[in-house]
């Protein structure tokens, strides 16, 4: 089992109750890593949001409303980012569309040195901060099938050892093909691509960037098919309440 005092302190540092601890040690010492699969197109420019505003110690946290979709995103992926950087969490990102410029597409963390993380912590940052939202499609299922392809090699090994990687898809809409169309095709082969995925030894959450109703509806149905083992998350106000 691997022991991270990094991840002790972090815990605490965040007012954590100490019985957490245990659970979240646990899911630490079985995650291999983590794949964030981050939709960057221009639906995410809405501003219907919400994002977080709190003291340095946590003792007040307000909600500030009226933001971009990307903005909670930025907030969500910024704070993740760090907690892999401080704990030593392998991290890749994927970005659902093709970045303008020099950008690119798969990028990550922790999978090198230790002496080097802080360096790609800051070009995790830089990347994310820079992305440009002009894409009038969301190729989720694509995506999901080249991840599960890209975990083929690694199966049989972290099968052999009891683990998993985590995989976090951040959208906020329903999964068009290539060419932005939609409709009942689209969504019976991004249905197949998810359960084929959730055949590997993976983890899969939805971290949703709306409070559309048929959005959320639409993944809460995936949530409750039996072929598609996956978790469906609300941005903080939604889950706490």
């Amino acid at each position: 089992m691997k022991e991270s005092p990094q991840l002790k302190h972090y815990v605490e540092r965040l007012g954590l109750p100490r019985a957490c601890l245990p659970t979240i040690a646990d899911i630490y010492n079985q995650m291999d890593a983590r794949i964030w699969v981050v939709e960057n197109s221009y639906a995410m420019n809405k501003k219907d949001s919400h994002v977080i505003k709190s003291t340095a110690n946590y003792e007040r946290i307000d909600k500030k409303d009226g933001v971009s979709r990307w903005s909670e995103l930025l907030q969500c992926i910024d704070f993740h980012t760090k907690m892999a950087a401080r704990c030593w969490i392998p991290t890749k990102y994927w970005l659902v569309n093709e970045p303008d410029g020099n950008l690119p597409k798969r990028f990550g963390l922790c999978w090198g040195h230790p002496d080097e993380v802080s360096g790609e912590l800051e070009q995790a940052l830089q990347i994310i901060n820079n992305v440009k939202l002009d894409a009038k499609v969301n190729p989720l299922g694509h995506q999901l099938s080249r991840i599960e392809k890209y975990l083929s090699k690694e199966s049989s090994r972290l099968k052999e050892k009891g683990e998993f990687v985590g995989v976090v898809v951040c959208t906020q809409g329903v999964p068009t093909d290539d060419r932005g169309n939609k409709g009942h095709e689209v969504v019976k082969d991004f249905v197949k691509s998810l359960a084929s995925l959730s055949a590997s030894p993976v983890k899969i959450i939805f971290r949703l960037c709306t409070d559309n109703d048929q959005v959320v509806d639409f993944y809460n149905t995936l949530d409750a098919n039996e072929k598609c083992a996956c978790d469906v998350l609300d941005d903080f106000w939604g889950e706490v309440s």
